[in-house]
């Protein structure tokens, strides 16, 4: 294990040029020493069983999932496709940000985010982003949705506004926690990389006595940006929960605190349709450009066993955020007399002093399994709240400056101090909205062959809009919506279903910014799909899903790039999308777990700039993760890599040489492959090490993820090593 840890050690700071310090060996060796405990032991290995809620499952297969219901049901009786990704795929393939896990997924491709500082995604040719992604089923405002509290990953595919609200209607990603367990358990790792990358972790929970059990949570991050010449990554996480069960009576308290820096980093850039060819790793920005966030989360659940067969559940979460932004904004490129980019980008500076994102959100809920008119009746009645303010306070800007070149760049050009920048005209901005549902649901389980689901949700909406100190905007909406769906299983294993649904977001108005106009009010989005399918379990726990859906979405807010770095939002009458997915997931034989996934996606705006097309959507994507465990005398080793496909997508307009915006781009479509190897070692008292390597992006591929426009495009990451050492019960 001391070797180990050294090697690893070694590898980061052989690529930073450094000695390595004494500090660091003598943490790693603190690792490697023995704990001991008077609690309870467990044997543990690397390859444990994944327990959600005393559910044991698979290294890789996770069979059933409450993100479609609200329930836990098997998968094979949920009409929608359902995909979970475990922890033990999070860690062989060191996944560092939701996307990182989402590439498992079929049918999902990123889109372009803030300044590529949070998770955006687009699912079955619709953008989805921080919008569509739930923490144990309620939104969150994280700005990256995936740290070491995380359990598992569920994607519900379709619309699920019947039981979750406003919704996009290609899907959403639920990320479910660790929970206290009632036996102890640690684990402690530290993670490198040739890129600069450095985190630890710590991660302990076991009982209290008198029905308690805790887990307690904690990791720091002061890592390099890979992009040469960005700020470093600082975060800071802490995560402590309770629980206690008593006399029918569960209660679960959770409390999270992040505080992160990362870069603002706009991406690099396209002229007349082509990129301009500079390295991945070469930054656009300034070293002082970054997004702060610090964030409280807390939440409570009770439930309690009111008789045989039901049961009343409540919930209670709370989000408090405040951060602040400042990036550097590329307006355009300045074109030589020959009509080709001299290299000399245009910027400007501009941010947000205060940033406040906050949200209440109240849950109450009633279960019940009876058996009624000769069938089995899985019942859900609900009610929700939901409370969000987004304060943004006054936006700073800086005049436009050349004199930096791409192909040669010279930083510290734009001054950062914030005194020297000008206060941006209505930039004050306030985003309110409060939402109350009231919804239904059926489980209905015929017989042994037939399951139908079938439900309703009741929504209203208030929205509220206001851009300096008198442009305001108001809004309100109500809505009906119904779900359909209907499993027939012609044997234990295999499934085939159908569903209809609907959703429903609402659009506020988009305040002005600067010199870009105000865009709206806006009608609320209202989408229908249809979806069908086959699903089975395979082998010893592979889970397999083949859909087929059609999905049509009015009023569909698309952002417009109008030129000088600026952009309107209009609404849209139609943007269609159909496609067909495959998934499979699980445990081929004892040694041998597999994913597989594919999807070919049919996304069409007729408004679009270019052919129907719709931006970041590839036609063709798809991927294979595999992991081998030999076993014997080589017991304790594992072996993987996975290739990822996404096909060319659309990203917009570029600049031409004429100055307009108006030649069509396309990100080339890319293929990259990832290796890991793990070892883990048993030691004395049911302790074990483990040590882990994973090379992404092996052949070193130079491609681009997404686009928001052609001065924006967010770059692959080159090749690194990641290496991850550890101690766990």
């Amino acid at each position: 294990m001391r070797r180990i840890c050294i090697i690893a050690i070694a590898l980061q700071h052989y690529q930073r040029g450094q000695v390595i310090p004494r500090f660091s060996v003598l943490t790693c060796l603190a690792l490697a020493a023995p704990i001991l405990s008077t609690q309870a032991r467990a044997e543990a290995e690397e390859n444990d069983a994944i327990v959600v809620n005393g559910r044991s499952e698979g290294i890789y297969a996770i069979t059933t999932a409450s993100t479609g219901m609200k329930i836990d049901v098997p998968v094979l009786k949920t009409p929608q496709s359902v995909t979970a990704i475990s922890s033990q795929v999070i860690l062989e393939q060191s996944a560092e940000t939701l996307i990182d896990v989402l590439r498992n997924v079929s049918g999902i491709t990123e889109a372009n985010s803030f300044g590529n500082t949070g998770d955006n995604f687009v699912i079955r040719g619709f953008e989805s982003g921080q919008g569509s992604v739930l923490r144990d089923g309620y939104l969150s405002v994280q700005v990256r949705a995936l740290n070491a509290s995380t359990e598992r990953v569920e994607v519900l595919k379709g619309p699920a506004s019947l039981l979750y609200g406003r919704f996009e209607p290609g899907g959403l990603v639920n990320v479910v926690t660790k929970k206290p367990l009632d036996t102890f358990h640690y684990t402690v790792s530290r993670n490198f990389s040739t890129r600069g990358q450095s985190r630890q972790m710590a991660d302990v929970t076991g009982p209290l006595g008198g029905g308690f059990a805790f887990r307690l949570i904690a990791e720091r991050e002061d890592s390099d940006y890979w992009r040469k010449h960005g700020h470093d990554i600082e975060r800071t996480f802490v995560a402590p929960s309770l629980s206690w069960s008593g006399g029918g009576f569960t209660m679960l308290a959770t409390y999270e605190y992040t505080d992160s820096t990362q870069p603002f980093d706009r991406g690099r850039v396209y002229y007349n349709g082509k990129r301009l060819d500079t390295p991945s790793t070469r930054y656009f920005g300034e070293a002082f450009t970054t997004l702060k966030q610090r964030l409280h989360s807390g939440n409570v659940l009770l439930t309690y066993a009111i008789a045989p067969g039901w049961r009343a559940e409540a919930k209670y979460a709370i989000q408090r955020t405040s951060g602040s932004d400042l990036q550097v904004r590329p307006r355009s490129l300045v074109v030589g007399p020959d009509g080709q980019a001299t290299g000399e980008l245009i910027r400007s500076l501009d941010g947000n002093r205060d940033l406040h994102d906050n949200r209440d959100y109240v849950s109450l809920n009633l279960h019940g399994d009876v058996q009624l008119l000769g069938a089995r009746h899985k019942l859900l009645f609900g009610t929700d709240y939901e409370r969000f303010e987004s304060l943004r306070g006054f936006q700073v800007d800086s005049p436009r400056r050349g004199g930096f070149n791409v192909f040669d760049p010279v930083y510290g050009l734009l001054d950062g101090n914030y005194a020297n920048l000008t206060v941006t005209p209505n930039s004050s901005t306030v985003d309110r909205y409060r939402t109350v549902g009231l919804y239904f649901q059926d489980l209905v389980i015929l017989d042994d062959a037939w399951t139908l689901v079938f439900g309703g949700r009741y929504e209203t909406f208030k929205d509220f809009t206001r851009s300096g100190s008198a442009v305001s905007d108001r809004s309100e909406t109500d809505t009906f919506l119904p779900r359909l769906g209907l499993v027939y299983q012609p044997r234990p294993n295999v499934s085939i279903y159908a569903s209809y649904s609907r959703a429903f977001a609402p659009n506020p108005s988009v305040p002005a910014e600067g010199s870009q106009p105000a865009s709206g009010p806006f009608p609320p989005e209202r989408s229908r799909s249809y979806e069908a399918g086959v699903k089975a379990q395979l082998f010893l726990g592979v889970t397999t899903t083949l859909a087929v859906y059609d999905i049509r979405k009015n009023n569909v807010l698309e952002t417009v790039d109008i030129g000088d770095g600026n952009t309107i939002t209009e609404a849209r009458d139609k943007v269609t999308s159909r496609g067909v997915e495959f998934d499979l997931v699980g445990e081929i034989t004892r040694r041998l777990s597999a994913i597989v996934s594919y999807a070919y996606t049919d996304a069409s705006d007729p408004q679009s700039t270019f052919r129907n097309s719709v931006v970041n959507v590839a036609r063709h994507t798809g991927s294979v993760a595999l992991s081998y465990r030999p076993g014997g005398v080589l017991e304790g080793l594992s072996l993987g890599g996975r290739a990822y496909h996404v096909g060319r997508r659309y990203g917009g307009l570029s600049q031409a040489p004429n100055g307009s915006t108006s030649v069509p781009f396309h990100l080339d479509s890319y293929t990259t492959f990832d290796l890991n190897a793990g070892y883990t070692v048993r030691l004395a008292g049911g302790h074990s090490a483990f040590a882990r390597l994973t090379l992404r992006n092996l052949t070193d591929r130079n491609y681009d993820q997404s686009a928001g426009n052609a001065l924006r495009v967010v770059p692959g990451q080159a090749r690194t090593v990641f290496a991850t050492i550890g101690m766990k019960m």
